[in-house]
């Protein structure tokens, strides 16, 4: 069984503090401009002279580029700021040279590409800002090149503000990566780190990359053509929030080949035609997208909306596994208010999922030929007449459940504990110890040989590891036992103990385990389900 937190443990650079090169304690008179008594000259001076660590205090305005031809660090002291005034970009490197940039803020800068910094090689950036750079071209803040070879780009704990590329070439082509564009297939990771109303008018409002992971980070109200959020041929997303995002095609994430969704919330996402959330290079997903393969582990897709399909997801093909869709949507003449299979003859399988919504159309919908095949321990809101594209459905797998009896009254998204905001169940949902343990021995992040050779791709590139083992964990990182929970939120302790019996839950399991296991056993699960609280821990 596939988990999230081993997953996270598997991806080895991913999400791991990287060495960077300075602190304040490397900063003295020699290497240090203050903007009280020094200029964007004397900066400019200490680059000349190689200088491999350069520490800034203070707000510098330039007039031209910072040039260096080594590898540097630029450093930031107390209000550490360099500043374009929308004319000219604010750091350049040479071929083959690298850059750290620390607790440093760039603004307005403005250049044909990369309108705040130009770099040819390595390119780390921790603790910084970047807010309203522009490129009459690609890489509205940052431009990475790939003239001297592929480039690793690790960002973490920084924003991404209010960064856009050039316009709509003759109203059809455009330039991509709103914030940051690299085509390197080298390491491109980011952690930690903010992504708010950056804008691209062809791929990835936010990023354009080849191989691209983000953990534990927020991408929120970007827009773009394609990829509101993040345009990547492989992709994939860890603990993160990608919300209110906006695009033609790919709301959040446009992946061409491969997406993974791990831990990950998409709340609010829309597609102006296909792809609510994610997308594939050919169709839709109002959530997340990969053109050839989807995955999808412990995720939660929320008010995701695409046009014509899938208010979620759109792919060819891949896994959906102990995620929770709620009120995702496609206007009237659209299909798949969930997910939608995008080519002929595909075929996607679904496990422990819940589909929910006050919509009675099919959340599920796919091409002629495409089927989803059903694991078991799913649940809709829907009847089993109008979900067409569901192959022959598991005994446990439960149809028109309501989304007051799933979740309540009024479902929102909260913080319920770990990195993102989930969707909780109340005490008696259908959704409570729906999934058996074979389905949960089903779950594997690599189904078949297509996606493993994605998969490998990226690994081979961003230290990605889609086939990890361990215990079963939820969103949050709470421990699944036995008959585990639908969606992305297991029913623990914690709401036991707020909400008081679970008979009607005691009462469903038994009837369940008696239909799937024999009569036998039913008591044994029953007494499991009571005595939770004594071999369960809670992580809130």
């Amino acid at each position: 069984m596939v988990t999230s937190g081993g997953l996270l443990a598997s991806m080895g650079a991913v999400g791991a503090a990287p060495a960077f090169a300075a602190d304040a304690t490397n900063c003295d008179p020699g290497n240090t401009v203050d903007a009280a008594t020094g200029t964007a000259g004397d900066i400019q001076t200490l680059l000349d002279a190689n200088t491999a660590i350069v520490c800034l205090s203070g707000s510098f305005t330039l007039t031209a580029p910072l040039e260096f031809d080594h590898n540097l660090t630029l450093f930031g002291l107390t209000a550490g700021e360099l500043d374009g005034n929308d004319l000219t970009r604010l750091v350049e490197g040479g071929a083959g040279t690298s850059l750290t940039v620390q607790n440093l803020s760039l603004v307005d800068g403005s250049a044909v590409r990369g309108g705040a910094i130009y770099v040819d090689g390595d390119l780390t950036v921790d603790n910084s800002t970047f807010t309203d750079n522009s490129a009459d071209e690609d890489g509205g803040a940052i431009y990475v090149d790939t003239v001297t070879g592929d480039p690793t780009i690790i960002v973490t704990d920084s924003t991404f503000s209010g960064n856009a590329t050039g316009p709509l070439i003759d109203g059809f082509d455009g330039y991509s990566g709103g914030a940051i564009y690299s085509d390197s297939t080298g390491t491109f990771t980011i952690t930690g780190s903010e992504f708010t109303e950056n804008s691209a008018s062809f791929l990835g409002g936010a990023v354009f990359g080849y191989a691209v992971s983000t953990e534990e980070s927020t991408l929120s109200s970007n827009s773009a053509g394609g990829g509101g959020a993040l345009y990547a041929t492989l992709m994939a997303s860890i603990e993160s929030t990608y919300s209110d995002n906006s695009a033609e095609y790919g709301g959040a994430v446009m992946a061409l080949a491969y997406a993974a969704s791990i831990g990950s919330t998409f709340v609010g996402n829309e597609a102006s035609f296909a792809g609510g959330a994610i997308a594939s290079g050919m169709g839709g997903g109002g959530g997340f997208g990969g053109y050839g393969s989807m995955q999808s582990l412990n995720s939660t897709f929320v008010d995701n909306t695409a046009v014509e399909l899938g208010g979620a997801i759109l792919a060819d093909y891949g896994q959906v596994a102990l995620s929770t869709f709620l009120n995702n949507e496609v206007d009237s003449s659209g299909e798949g208010n969930a997910i939608y299979l995008f080519a002929d003859e595909s075929e996607m399988e679904i496990a422990g999922n819940v589909f929910a919504g006050t919509n009675a159309a099919a959340q599920l919908g796919a091409e002629p030929a495409g089927i989803y095949s059903d694991l078991g321990g799913n649940v809709f809101s829907t009847a089993l007449a109008t979900e067409t594209a569901l192959a022959a459905p598991h005994p446990s797998t439960l149809f028109s459940r309501s989304v007051t009896s799933l979740f309540g009254p009024s479902p929102t998204l909260t913080a319920n504990g770990g990195t993102t905001a989930t969707i909780a169940l109340v005490s008696g949902s259908p959704a409570i110890d729906a999934v058996p343990p074979a389905t949960l021995a089903q779950i594997d992040l690599l189904p078949t040989s297509a996606l493993a050779s994605a998969a490998e791709a990226l690994q081979s590139v961003s230290d990605f590891t889609a086939a990890a083992t361990g215990a079963g964990l939820d969103q949050r990182n709470v421990e699944r036992n036995g008959f585990a929970d639908a969606g992305a939120f297991e029913f623990g302790d914690a709401e036991l103990a707020a909400t008081g019996s679970d008979a009607t839950t005691n009462g469903w399991l038994a009837a369940l385990a008696a239909m799937l296991l024999g009569s036998g056993v039913a008591a044994a699960l029953v007494a499991r389900r009571r005595s939770r609280a004594a071999s369960r821990s809670y992580a809130p």
